[in-house]
C-alpha cells in the first residue's frame, strides 16, 4: 500500500473534476458500499445510461483459500505467527479503501447522496476535504489492481489446458501421485478456477483424479506438447494484445475495456515464458513483451526489451531469408517500430509481410494498425 500512499501525494494545483480518474477514498463497511454503488449503477442501467460508477474495493481481495479437506489443525500448522500478524497488517490497511473511477464531479455527488450521512457507511475523500479530493494515475491504479487480483496461475493455466485439450498428456509435479503420467478427461470453468479430472496411470492401472484450483504448481504438460503448448500460448498472447491495439488505434476504448485491457497486460507481462529453445520462438515472445510494455507505458521495460529485440533482429538479419526468417524479423520490426517510433521499422514490416505473410496471417493486421 506504501506505493498507492507515495502516489496520493496531490500536485500542487487542484485536478480537473469534470476528467475521469480514480479518485482514493475510505469508508466503513465495504459490504454495505458495495451494495449502494451496485444500486446506483443498475438504476442508470434500467434507464439506458452507462454504470456512473466503477469502483474497485481491494478488501475484497483479501480471502482466505482453505483446501476442501483441511483440518483446523493443518490451517493452524501451515501458518508462522508473522504470516498472521503482516496478514492482519495487510487487511487493517487496505479495509478502509476503495478507489472510485469516474469525474471528479460525479465522486462529490456520491458524496453528497442522503445515505452517506449514515455512519455505517460515511464514504470520505482519503486524507482530504472534498474541495481537494486526491486521485491516483491510471498506471499506478494497474500495477496496485494486478497485484490484489493475483490471477497468474488461472491465466497462464487456462490457454494450455483448452490448446491441448481432452486426452492431452500431463504429469503430476506434486501430491501422493508426484511424477505420474495422466490424460486429460474433463476441463470444467469454475469462477474460482479449472477443475481438471485426469485419468492417472498407477501400477499398471489407471484412476480418476479431480484437482480443484488448478495451478501450473500441480500439474505440467507432457514434453512432447510442450513446444506445441510454447506456439499455441504465444498465439493466444498475440490474438489479446492485437485486440487491445486496435481498440486503442480505432478509439473504441471504454472504461470498462481499458481497466480490462490493462488487466489483461499485467498478467501477460508477469507471465514470461521461461525455457523456451526454439529462437524463433524466443524472438517472437521478445516482440509480443515489448508490444505489451509499450501498451502498459512501462518505459524501463521497453527500454530493456528494446535492447534485446534489436540484438536478436540483427542475428536474423544475417540468415538466409526464409518463410519463417522473414516473418519473426517483421514481428521484431512492428514491436521496435511500436516502442521507438521509427519509421523504416514501420517500412521494413511492410515490406517482409507483403512478400512473405499469408493473407490471413496475424502479422498483417499488425501493420495495418501501425500504419494508422
Amino acid at each position: 500500500m506504501m506505493t498507492t500512499g507515495a502516489a496520493l501525494d496531490n500536485q500542487a494545483q487542484k485536478p480537473d473534476y469534470s476528467v475521469v480518474r480514480w479518485y482514493a477514498l475510505t469508508h466503513l463497511e465495504p459490504d454495505e458500499l458495495k451494495a449502494r454503488l451496485d444500486q446506483i449503477n443498475k438504476a442508470h442501467e434500467r434507464d439506458g445510461s452507462a454504470p456512473v460508477y466503477n469502483y474497485f474495493i481491494p478488501y475484497t481481495f483479501i480471502k482466505e483459500r482453505g483446501r476442501r479437506d483441511e483440518t483446523m489443525a493443518d490451517y493452524e500448522a501451515e501458518r508462522t505467527d508473522d504470516d498472521i500478524r503482516y496478514n492482519n497488517i495487510l487487511r487493517n490497511t487496505l479495509h478502509r479503501f476503495i478507489f472510485i473511477r469516474a469525474t471528479g464531479h460525479q465522486v462529490k455527488h456520491l458524496l453528497a447522496e442522503p445515505w452517506n450521512k449514515e455512519e455505517r457507511v460515511k464514504l470520505l475523500p482519503y486524507a482530504a476535504p472534498v474541495s481537494n479530493m486526491k486521485y491516483v494515475p491510471d498506471t499506478t491504479m494497474d500495477i496496485f489492481m494486478s497485484a490484489c487480483y493475483d490471477q497468474r496461475e488461472k491465466f497462464e493455466l487456462t490457454p494450455f489446458v483448452e490448446e491441448a485439450g481432452i486426452g492431452a498428456e500431463v504429469i503430476l509435479r506434486e501430491g501422493e501421485f508426484k511424477s505420474a503420467k495422466a490424460r486429460v478427461r474433463e476441463i470444467i470453468h469454475r469462477a474460482d478456477g479449472i477443475r481438471l479430472t485426469l485419468s492417472v496411470e498407477f501400477f499398471a492401472k489407471t484412476l480418476d483424479l479431480t484437482l480443484y484450483d488448478v495451478t501450473p504448481d500441480k500439474v505440467s504438460m507432457g514434453d512432447e506438447a510442450s513446444s506445441f503448448l510454447t506456439a499455441s500460448y504465444t498465439d493466444y498472447v498475440e490474438r489479446l494484445l492485437l485486440d487491445i491495439l486496435s481498440r486503442r488505434v480505432n478509439h473504441k476504448e471504454t472504461d470498462a475495456s481499458h481497466m480490462a485491457d490493462l488487466r489483461t497486460l499485467s498478467l501477460i507481462w508477469r507471465y514470461q515464458p521461461t525455457e523456451v529453445t526454439d529462437r524463433y520462438q524466443q524472438a517472437r515472445i521478445t516482440a509480443l513483451l515489448l508490444i505489451c510494455a509499450r501498451l502498459r507505458h512501462d518505459i524501463p521495460g521497453q527500454r530493456k526489451l528494446e535492447t534485446r529485440a534489436i540484438t536478436l533482429l540483427h542475428k536474423f538479419e544475417r540468415h538466409t531469408l526464409t518463410q519463417r526468417n522473414a516473418l519473426v524479423r517483421a514481428m521484431l520490426h512492428v514491436a521496435l517500430y511500436l516502442s521507438t517510433g521509427d519509421p523504416s521499422h514501420r517500412t521494413a514490416s511492410k515490406t517482409l509481410v507483403t512478400t512473405h505473410a499469408p493473407d490471413s496471417h496475424p502479422l498483417r493486421r499488425f501493420v495495418s494498425l501501425i500504419r494508422r
